[in-house]
């Protein structure tokens, strides 16, 4: 984590997409899928940066695997098909042949057999391919005729022994009990009962496929009872694998989980000692310009006192004037209605621009400088405190119809950051006190955040929608 930390802050957009495929990586090795598929989703939002066409198609390809594992098959398929594009551009047969491999046993998953067979007849016509790759595909051809609707048995049986003759072995058990199913159909039940031996003892993953296996020699030889049981005991065992793989996952989840949280601590710890010197170092060096900044601004205090206080009455007296005009429509005494509620919570913004420039340019009498300072620290509360957010919207929702109580309802998937936004616009705030309060870098940034925002609520079903769109007109 440290180092996807790293580059996410420093790194080129493929030193991002490796950091975060690494991390992937890791977690799917451990198991833990719900994780990986995470981290994985993260790397290929730098993909459309990065040209390394191999490293993308190894990208696709563990997160068509994540998808797989995890039996999303539909999704592992549009990747396995991303993965196979990005290996012909950049000429990796080898891999090409090993993602159109993926790519039939995707289509075997998803049930769609005349596809996956055509899959396979290609590969296995394909001189080039060499073993094991050859192998594995026999092997896993001839599984795909034991899956299908209409299973040819012996057709399978003939390339399971081509997957023996190539590779010398066979991939997994579950190949090597269908193996002793087809010797045991073929005729050969001596040699069927030699392969199933040879295969105990069984783990707890071998034996779902050993049960299933059984289950079908039983029933061929008319032993309905036996392959009864064997078959509740392949339900069983599968029951089993998928409790197990999912104790895993949340188990290793929590583990995660509680040492991110360990390391935040510690980090924090560091960082509050450092925020502690830092502070009162500043501290101490503004008290001083402070003293000296009211020490030279004092006496130009009673011939200016009346400067601000005459800004504070103007801008009340533009609040109370709204709606004094009388009008006969009523949509008209609608928009007239929203304008008083928008002015009266736009106060605050509005006096904090007129102030800002004075008191930042040194500008100002003392007595401006000190209603700046006053209006800061209120608007530097809202930055940092939660607490004070959520009494900033309780006194937004009483004065204009509960808007944030229905705005964080219709829209229950969008970030705090992006409710705060909300809550500034509704309140009539400009771009620039919003850009302060949220510490944004600059005014481009701050558009560009309350833009996002307004084509999410024009593009959403909101009975509510033209509302919110109102306070993102000015």
């Amino acid at each position: 984590m440290p180092a996807v930390d790293y580059y996410s802050e420093h790194g080129s957009p493929e030193e991002r997409l490796k950091a975060w495929m690494y991390l992937g990586t890791q977690q799917y090795n451990a198991e833990s899928y719900n994780q990986a598929i995470v981290s994985y989703t993260h790397a290929s939002e730098y993909s459309k940066d990065v040209k390394d066409f191999n490293l993308l198609g190894v990208l696709f390809s563990k997160i068509a695997d994540t998808y797989t594992i995890t039996q999303d098959y539909s999704q592992a398929d549009l990747f396995i098909d991303k993965s196979l594009e990005c290996f012909r551009i950049c000429g990796r047969i080898d891999q090409e042949q090993l993602e159109q491999l993926r790519k039939a046993r995707s289509l075997v998953y998803l049930m769609e057999w005349r596809k996956a067979d055509e899959y396979f007849k290609t590969l296995i016509q394909d001189s080039t391919i060499t073993p094991p790759l050859k192998g594995y595909i026999e092997g896993d051809y001839a599984m795909m005729i034991l899956s299908s609707p209409e299973h040819d048995d012996l057709l399978a049986l003939e390339h399971l022994e081509e997957a023996l003759r190539v590779n010398g072995y066979l991939k997994n058990v579950d190949q090597y009990c269908a193996w002793a199913y087809l010797l045991d159909y073929s005729g050969k039940k001596e040699e069927s009962k030699q392969v199933l031996s040879q295969i105990l003892p069984l783990n707890d993953t071998n034996r779902y496929s050993y049960n299933y296996w059984v289950h079908r020699i039983q029933k061929k030889n008319g032993h309905f009872k036996d392959a009864y049981y064997s078959l509740w005991e392949a339900k069983r065992n599968s029951d089993s694998i998928a409790h197990i793989n999912y104790i895993k996952s949340a188990s290793i989840a929590q583990r995660d989980y509680y040492e991110k949280e360990k390391l935040n601590r510690g980090l924090e710890l560091i960082k509050s000692k450092y925020h502690k010197f830092f502070l009162i170092l500043l501290t101490a060096i503004i008290s001083i310009l402070s003293a000296f900044f009211l020490w030279k601004q004092k006496h130009d205090y009673l011939e200016k006192e009346g400067r601000s206080a005459l800004i504070i009455d103007s801008l009340k007296d533009q609040v109370k004037s709204i709606g004094s005009e009388k009008t006969v429509l009523g949509d008209q005494i609608d928009r007239l209605n929203k304008d008083n509620a928008k002015a009266r919570l736009a106060y605050l913004a509005t006096l904090y621009e007129v102030i800002y420039p004075y008191a930042k340019e040194g500008k100002d009498s003392y007595h401006e400088y000190k209603l700046y300072r006053s209006i800061e620290e209120k608007v530097r509360v809202l930055r940092s405190d939660p607490k004070a957010q959520k009494e900033f919207e309780t006194i937004l929702n009483k004065n204009s119809n509960n808007i944030m109580s229905r705005f964080r309802c219709d829209y229950p998937t969008l970030s705090e950051n992006e409710y705060r936004m909300a809550s500034y616009v509704f309140a009539g705030f400009d771009n620039t006190s919003i850009m302060l309060i949220m510490n944004i870098s600059t005014l481009e940034n701050t558009r560009a955040k309350k833009s996002r925002l307004k084509q999410r609520i024009e593009q959403s079903l909101s009975e509510s929608k033209q509302d919110y769109l109102y306070w993102f007109e000015s």
